[in-house]
């Protein structure tokens, strides 16, 4: 039950001192790394047995899930970079299992959790190391999940370059996902004006609605055509806003990575035809 409490508390791994901070006794530990209810992979480091391979090499290279790997976990906009991010202490070891990582040393001493930075540090860092784009469908996407505000991020730049600041003060909410993020920033850079998450009768929320016509951009995410209820509900959805006379541009997640001058191009054939 301490272990329990251990990993809802911090997530699948943990220092020693937090297990004897839930009350897991010393020889509670070396048991349940006896029984394989536990794993040690560093001194004074424990995973679950269930924890994610990212995790358990981050906390074996005695660091944490930094950048695009910490986002994933949080559930915010990471980008297209797959590889582990992991942040380590400046004077930490190198050693043969930071080859597969990128590994970045620059870490902080103390965290809230042992295997991931803390969500400012990761937000910091992504804007850091990612291109623009990526950068704010980040911070975008957690001003939405609400694990920032727009004060909180003010000083959490304070320090960093005019471009970085400059980016964050761009950042608005109301982006339901990192896609729909990098779909707003792509219009604006056309000069088309967008309002997000329009409330609409009969039909409830769409991702977008270009202002001063009746064409609504719906952006669908990276999983879309694995739920048959969501789809199904977003033709209804598609239908009513027709029946209401609005136009409607569905994009795909594929589609906006890998073909956005057919979604741009779709975007200005609507307008043409139907902006005003």
């Amino acid at each position: 039950m301490s272990i329990a409490r251990a990993a809802a508390l911090w997530g699948p791994a943990f220092t020693r001192e937090q297990l004897l901070a839930v009350g897991v006794s010393p020889e509670e530990v070396i048991a349940a790394v006896r029984l394989g209810q536990l794993h040690r992979v560093r001194k004074g480091r424990y995973v679950l047995p269930t924890a994610p391979p990212e995790v358990v090499l981050a906390v074996t290279l005695g660091g944490a899930l930094a950048g695009p790997s910490a986002a994933r976990t949080y559930k915010i906009w990471s980008g297209f970079d797959l590889r582990t991010h992991v942040s380590v202490r400046p004077n930490a070891s190198r050693f043969g299992e930071a080859a597969r990582a990128v590994v970045h040393w620059d870490g902080k001493v103390l965290r809230r959790e042992c295997w991931r930075v803390d969500v400012g540090e990761c937000i910091r860092q992504i804007v850091r190391w990612s291109d623009s784009e990526t950068g704010l469908a980040a911070v975008e996407t957690a001003l939405e999940k609400r694990l920032v505000t727009p004060s909180s991020l003010r000083l959490l730049f304070a320090g960093e370059n005019a471009a970085a600041r400059l980016l964050v003060g761009a950042a608005r909410p109301g982006c339901g996902s990192g896609t729909e993020s990098i779909v707003s920033r792509r219009l604006r850079a056309l000069d088309i004006e967008v309002r997000r998450q329009v409330r609409i009768d009969g039909v409830g929320d769409v991702d977008m609605g270009v202002v001063g016509t009746r064409v609504v951009i719906e952006v669908d995410g990276r999983s879309y055509h694995e739920d048959p209820a969501a789809f199904e509900n977003d033709r209804r959805r598609d239908a009513e806003l027709v029946r209401r006379g609005f136009v409607v541009v569905r994009l795909s997640y594929d589609a906006v990575v890998t073909r956005w001058p057919w979604c741009e191009r779709m975007v200005l054939g609507a307008l043409a035809a139907h902006g005003q």
